[in-house]
């Protein structure tokens, strides 16, 4: 009886010497050769996963690329290894998937962006292995990889010689080290908090998850959706003093950057009805003014900007952005605007709303 293949997420790491213009697409030819330096690398540490298939993509992705729900990478591999798996088994085979002509056989395979942001990199390898053996091969990679399983010279010389990449290291992971070394990662990063809520999702992004978040925010995972739900609400809405809400929405903008990092998607709920909010900006309208005509940054210093108070045709109105793009259009607007800007520094807001720059109060 033929057993269903297992499939085993790992990845060749590489921390990389500064440089511009890395490339990210290793073409076949050259994805083949790094393959075939990789399989031996991976069979000295653990012998067993020479009797499985190993499946690498010539793509070099960021961690956060990598660690996405669903496995978007790693899948990509094993619909792509399908067909060859289908006529020729598994067993003992190595097939590198690389570009053609700066293209990649799948989308799910390419970076979001062409220059790295960070030093370390990654392919993706997917190794294909009998399910009776699955269970011991894995947990002898647990245990064993990422004390021992470094890249030796020959894969990380091709890397240099043929794309003109330099390593100071190289390492083989499986996706679970990854995970521990992004946790690290968003530690010194002072992300460290907001992690939770990320590894749940990628752990089990079937199941529903609920975490309060610093500044006091909710979040919420909706497997049915597979997004995050957000809480906001302006702060004229809200019952917060200035610095509490300060800290709510400093905490609201790290977690929306730490979801946009790994792929997750995220709606905005009203924190105070439940009613969907648009993502990218919100524009508040105030009470009447006296106030001449301008832009005020409101400023506090727990967060940076809080938000926009417009004042035109004695109306107010509160413009915050959501999200960089929402920042980016709202900015335009402003500048299309034309009226006298001022910054205000908050350290207290008279009856709880923002008001315009103080000396603009007639």
């Amino acid at each position: 009886m033929i057993e269903k293949p297992h499939h085993i997420f790992l990845l060749a790491g590489f921390e990389l010497k500064p440089g511009p213009g890395i490339p990210r697409l290793l073409d076949r030819e050259f994805t083949q050769a790094l393959a075939q330096a990789l399989a031996r690398d991976l069979s000295r540490v653990c012998p067993e996963a020479e009797q499985g298939m190993l499946v690498l993509g010539g793509s070099l992705l960021e961690p956060a690329e990598l660690l996405r729900p669903g496995n978007p990478a790693w899948n990509a591999l094993a619909d792509l290894a399908r067909p060859v798996v289908r006529e020729r088994g598994f067993q003992s085979q190595i097939l590198a998937i690389g570009s053609h002509r700066g293209q990649t056989p799948d989308r799910r395979l390419a970076s979001d962006q062409k220059e790295p942001q960070g030093a370390f990199l990654a392919l993706p390898i997917l190794l294909i292995v009998d399910a009776v053996d699955a269970e011991a091969i894995t947990r002898s990679l647990e245990a064993t990889l990422f004390e021992k399983g470094s890249i030796d010279p020959p894969a990380r010389a091709l890397l240099g010689d043929r794309a003109g990449i330099d390593t100071v290291h190289g390492q083989l992971l499986t996706r679970n080290d990854l995970m521990a070394i992004q946790h690290v990662q968003m530690d010194t990063a002072g992300l460290g908090a907001f992690w939770p809520l990320v590894e749940n999702i990628l752990i089990d992004p079937g199941q529903n998850h609920e975490l309060t978040l610093p500044g006091g925010l909710s979040a919420r995972w909706e497997a049915a959706g597979q997004d995050v739900s957000l809480p906001f609400s302006t702060f004229d809405e809200s019952d917060l003093d200035l610095d509490a809400y300060a800290q709510q929405l400093a905490a609201f903008r790290a977690v929306q950057s730490l979801l946009a990092l790994h792929g997750i998607p995220w709606t905005c709920q009203s924190a105070n009805t439940g009613a969907h909010l648009p993502s990218d900006q919100i524009r508040e309208p105030g009470q009447s003014t006296r106030c001449e005509d301008g832009v005020t940054m409101q400023l506090p210093p727990a967060c940076g900007l809080l938000a926009w108070t417009v004042c035109r045709a004695g109306q107010l109105e509160n413009w915050y952005p959501l999200s960089p793009t929402g920042f980016q259009a709202l900015q335009k607007d402003i500048q299309a605007l034309e009226l006298p800007m001022h910054r205000l520094e908050l350290a207290a807001v008279r009856e709880g709303r923002l008001t315009p720059q103080p000396d603009e109060t007639q």
